[in-house]
């Protein structure tokens, strides 16, 4: 001892090993004691470089210190010892490796002993993510009962649980608390913490039969005299988690065994999670009471948080303020409880901040930004090192070591660098940064199935973590999570992804990275709920397209729909032919329209030739030829030429379009047809009360006979005017439909198809009622040809005051036309509902209803032509602009309601 060295003695600079002190010229200079360390590691390898590395592993083996806080310790080195970075007497920066003393120190021997009072100054208080060790204990405050507690538990059971949330302090209680009172005991501690690699260590049965752990036993007890063995599995979730479920049951089986065989001399203790408390139920077997000793660790109260943060700065003479004591406590109690990782983060942030003066203050504590700051800007202060090009990418790093629910992951370094994927090859050195990371302490290296896994040091680093997120990607890892539940719900209900989830993820489109297996639900559950799917879901995958294939068989004709909708830009002749046979195969026409719009849209021009020569229309007949090529014509004209088709298949072409856009617009036509009956059926109404009126004024009548007369003449009106009307609306609306793409002039030619038919039909069936019933003939009665003449006049004017789109002018032309055609009638000796009437009374004798006294009002001695003409101009008009009326009433209503 005499000889040890004891200093340095470096021009006027003395550096006292033995009391940890640098001197000038007998004058002492306050050094922090970490930078201490770093100046006799650097002057002790003086004239070699020293790396970063080498001064992270010697001097802070234990605490997370950024190159920036490195870089600080340097810079209060030179500035303490009098040296200059740009012109260095003593340290050198060899850049980008590290640093060199470059003078040569005088050693100095035979050294004083440290004083009593400053054994403990060198040593740091706090931890911050790190956990104290058993080296540690005397550090270790604020845990005092809990460690008296637990220890007298153990020592009566035959298994033990203590468990607690994330962040409890669980590791630092076990180490520096929990395994001292155990020793002190006497029991024998053994700590597994590395899984299965532990496992496999201490529990793999020898070859030796007496004892399958006899390497763990001290050396000096014999077999039948040995201590009690309390064995602690630290942080134990990590069995359930790290190590896959079909391998599990094997390391179970061997604890259990190593249990019963061992029971009187071992006492296992796990320390897990709370939120894997229950998993600890698979060693009932071999421990049936393992649930019955057990300790939850709470955090820390003010009074233990208050000692916690005391007692160590005192145990290495660091000043503290009261109140600094009191504020730290306020800002970080949540029910008046209190992280310990945010009291050892916040501690340790003020213990650095005076390198110099070793004091906590309150002034340096709202430098940092109170405790909010510090735990705020610690990764950022970590970062500031880096490269603008770097800062993303480690960024990412530590992103992707947080899964989808906001939880610690152990990944493989591959892993990590195949999720990133944001830089070019070769762009950044993935290794180095890695590493740097560890040495910071933000990460931690992990031993794992021969490889090296990564995961964070600590779980409070996730949420300034997450901070870091773009509102996209926030977006993004909240779907991914929607999407792993929507998963495990399928797996195990059968239940596809809901239509929400569905819109949120094509909204974030191809930025979801996604596996195979994911797709394949995406796409499933996107045909099943009849969307389309989205090309950047099928680029390059058979599995896919197999699917497509599938959902094509569908009973359901929304999914079938769906599957052709999202084969459309697909190019595949196999393909082709499949939605071929849908087109003129399939049951459902609107799954047939789809196919056939497809189908025209991918093989024209061949459509033709598709039609009359391939095999897969070998056996359609000629109508279902016909409606294939009308889908195809009603999407788009020019995809089928009709010159090239033979004149029968021109035809039922065309047939066909008109009943396949009639049918479409069903629901329209139908209602403007109602409606033009209604108006129409108005107009009779009118027509047959003024008549009734008329009538019954010029006869006596009584009562009885008066309203009869009215109700039959009404009645006639409303039923001939209806039946007039619909026919007439009918055809407008049928071949507005038909014609939509064409001039609405067309409408003309409807009403006057629809006029002819309705009223060939009614003279035909009023004919042979009358012959049936009365034996009468009557030719003289409405028919086509006046149908045909009022929808002429009706519908020319109708269509002539819409072209001015003016609807009250459309009525009054309407009104009109209908008004001239029943003149040009009356002239050409037509018959409209007057006429037909009075023709009707004069085949009976014993009709009530005459109408010769109408005759002395337009100056007749008989019921002639002027009194026709006069009554069928009247009655044109009302029928004109009723149902004229009744129209425009339609399409008001189509309108509002779509």
């Amino acid at each position: 001892m005499d000889n040890a060295l004891s200093g340095y003695q470096i021009d006027d600079l003395f550096i006292d090993l033995r009391n940890r002190r640098l001197w000038r010229n007998g004058r002492e200079i306050r050094l922090n004691s970490k930078y201490f360390d770093v100046l006799v590691f650097l002057v002790s390898h003086n004239n070699q470089l020293v790396s970063r590395d080498q001064l992270f592993e010697q001097i802070w083996p234990d605490v997370i210190v950024t190159d920036t806080a490195l870089n600080q310790s340097i810079k209060d080195i030179r500035k303490a010892i009098g040296d200059n970075a740009k012109n260095p007497r003593y340290i050198k920066t060899v850049p980008k490796h590290g640093f060199m003393f470059i003078q040569e120190p005088v050693g100095v021997r035979n050294g004083s002993e440290p004083a009593p009072e400053e054994k403990d100054v060198h040593r740091r208080p706090y931890k911050f993510l790190d956990y104290f060790r058993e080296e540690d204990c005397d550090l270790f405050f604020g845990r005092e009962t809990e460690i008296k507690l637990v220890t007298s538990k153990i020592v009566g059971a035959d298994s033990f649980i203590i468990y607690g949330r994330s962040g409890a302090g669980k590791s630092s209680f076990i180490h520096a608390g929990l395994t001292p009172a155990l020793k002190a005991k006497g029991y024998c501690v053994t700590i597994l913490r590395n899984y299965p690699e532990h496992l496999r260590e201490v529990f793999a049965p020898s070859d030796s039969e007496s004892d399958v752990s006899s390497s763990l036993l001290p050396a000096h007890t014999e077999p039948d005299s040995r201590q009690t063995q309390v064995f602690i599995f630290d942080q134990f979730e990590e069995f359930f988690m790290s190590i896959p479920a079909s391998d599990r049951q094997n390391y179970v089986v061997l604890i259990q065994n190593f249990i019963k065989k061992h029971r009187h001399i071992f006492i296992p203790v796990f320390v897990v999670r709370e939120d894997v408390f229950a998993e600890l139920s698979v060693f009932k077997a071999a421990v049936p009471d393992v649930f019955h000793h057990e300790f939850r660790l709470e955090r820390l109260d003010r009074d233990r948080a208050r000692d916690a943060i005391i007692k160590p700065a005192w145990r290495v003479n660091c000043r503290i303020e009261a109140s600094l004591v009191e504020s730290i406590l306020d800002d970080l109690s949540e029910n008046d409880k209190i992280d310990p990782p945010q009291l050892q983060i916040v501690c340790d942030a003020l213990y650095d901040k005076n390198p110099g003066d070793p004091a906590m203050t309150m002034e340096a504590y709202r430098e940092l930004g109170g405790a909010s700051g510090i735990l705020q800007y610690y990764l950022q202060r970590v970062l500031e090192h880096y490269s603008a090009r770097e800062i993303p990418i480690i960024k990412n790093i530590l992103l992707s070591l947080v899964s989808d629910s906001e939880q610690r992951l152990v990944l493989p370094v591959e892993e990590i660098e195949r999720r990133i994927q944001l830089f070019p090859q070769g762009a950044v050195n993935f290794s180095k940064l890695i590493t740097e990371l560890a040495h910071a302490r933000i990460i931690r290296f992990r031993r794992r199935d021969g490889g090296t896994w990564v995961e964070l040091t600590h779980d409070f680093l996730i949420p300034e973590i997450l901070r870091w997120q773009e509102p996209e990607l926030i977006e993004i890892r909240r779907v991914r999570s929607l999407l792993n539940r929507s998963v495990e719900n399928y797996h195990a209900h059968r239940l596809y992804i809901d239509q929400e989830v569905l819109d949120l993820l094509l909204s974030i489109g191809d930025k979801l990275p996604l596996s195979s297996d994911d797709r394949s639900l995406i796409v499933k559950s996107l045909l099943q709920r009849e969307n389309e799917v989205p090309q950047w879901l099928l680029r390059q995958n058979p599995e896919m397209l197999a699917i497509l294939k599938e959902s094509l068989g569908d009973e359901k004709s929304g999914v079938r729909i769906a599957a052709l909708r999202s084969l459309r830009p697909l190019q595949d002749e196999e393909l082709d032919r499949l939605v071929c046979r849908i087109a003129v195969n399939d049951p459902d026409m609107a799954v047939r329209k789809t196919a056939s719009i497809i189908l025209g849209r991918k093989i024209y021009p061949e459509t033709h030739r598709w039609l009359s020569e391939d095999q897969t229309f070998s056996g359609a007949g000629l109508l279902k030829k016909a409606f294939t090529l009308a889908f195809i014509r009603d999407y788009d004209r020019e995809l089928i030429k009709l010159r090239l088709l033979s004149l029968p298949m021109i035809l039922t072409v065309m047939l066909s379009l008109m009943w396949i856009r009639i049918r479409r617009q069903k629901a329209e036509v139908w209602r403007k047809a109602v409606a033009g009956a209604a108006g129409a059926g108005v107009s009779g109404l009118l027509m047959g009360l003024t008549l009734g009126i008329i009538l019954i004024s010029f006869r006596e009548s009584t009562g009885y006979e008066a309203f009869t007369l009215i109700t039959v003449l009404s009645s006639l009106g409303v039923l001939s005017g209806s039946v007039a009307g619909f026919g007439v609306s009918l055809g407008m609306a049928a071949s507005h439909a038909i014609s939509f793409r064409h001039s609405p002039f067309w409408g003309i030619a409807g009403a006057v198809a629809g006029g002819f038919i309705i009223g060939g039909l009614a003279h035909i069936l009023g004919v042979d009622i009358l012959r049936a019933i009365f034996g009468q003939n009557l030719n003289q009665i409405a028919g086509a040809y006046e149908g045909a003449v009022i929808g002429l006049g009706l519908s020319a004017g109708y269509y002539l005051g819409l072209s001015h789109k003016n609807k009250r002018l459309a009525i009054l032309l309407a009104a009109l036309g209908s008004m001239m055609a029943a003149v040009l009638l009356t002239i050409v000796q037509g018959n409209l509902f007057s006429a037909s009437l009075d023709a009707v009374a004069h085949s009976f004798s014993q009709s009530q209803i005459d109408l010769q006294p109408l005759a002395g009002m337009f100056g007749e001695s008989h019921f002639g032509r002027i009194s026709r003409l006069i009554l069928g101009a009247v009655e044109g008009t009302l029928f004109g602009g009723f149902l004229a009326t009744g129209l425009l009433w339609s399409e008001k209503s189509i309108q509002n309601s779509a």
